[in-house]
C-alpha cells in the first residue's frame, strides 16, 4: 500500500459516516453503518486514546488464522506483535465490534498488528478528502 497521508496532512472526516455522535463527547446516540473494508478511518488508539487515522483491513466475522507468530487476516498476512498474537489467536474470527486496521505507510505504521483490534465504538468518522496546501 502507498501511503496516502502523510504528517501534517490535512483531512476532512465525515463524523456522520457511521453514527450520529453527541456533540463535544465520544458517546454515540445510533449507529446507521459500520466501517468497510478499504475505508480509512479516524478512532481512538485503544492505548491512550489518541486519535488515529488507519485502513480498515479486517471486518467483523473475517476470518483469522494463526501461523508461526503471524496471522492471515481476510487471505492476508502480517506479522504482529506478542500482545496482538495472543488477542487474535483467541478467535477463529474478527468478534463482532472489532476491526484490524492498518496504516498505509506499513513499514513504519503504529496499528492492528502491535495493539490488536479496534472496538467499532472508537471510530470517530470516516476520511472524506486530503487537502493539499
Amino acid at each position: 500500500m502507498e501511503p496516502e497521508f502523510d504528517d501534517g496532512s490535512v483531512l476532512i472526516v465525515n463524523r456522520a459516516a457511521y453514527a450520529l455522535h453527541v456533540p463535544f463527547s465520544s458517546a454515540q446516540l445510533t449507529r446507521w453503518a459500520l466501517p468497510q473494508r478499504g475505508e480509512a478511518i479516524v478512532f481512538n488508539t485503544p492505548q491512550g486514546g489518541r486519535p488515529a487515522v488507519k485502513r480498515v483491513v479486517g471486518i467483523p466475522g473475517d476470518p483469522v488464522r494463526k501461523l508461526n507468530g503471524a496471522v492471515s487476516v481476510s487471505d492476508r498476512t502480517y506479522v504482529v506483535s506478542v500482545a496482538a498474537y495472543s488477542e487474535l489467536s483467541r478467535t477463529a474470527t474478527i468478534p463482532e465490534g472489532q476491526l484490524f486496521v492498518l496504516g498505509d505507510n506499513q513499514r513504519a505504521s503504529f496499528d492492528s498488528r502491535d495493539y490488536g483490534l479496534v472496538p467499532i465504538d472508537s471510530v470517530r468518522g470516516r476520511v472524506f478528502r486530503r487537502i493539499e496546501l
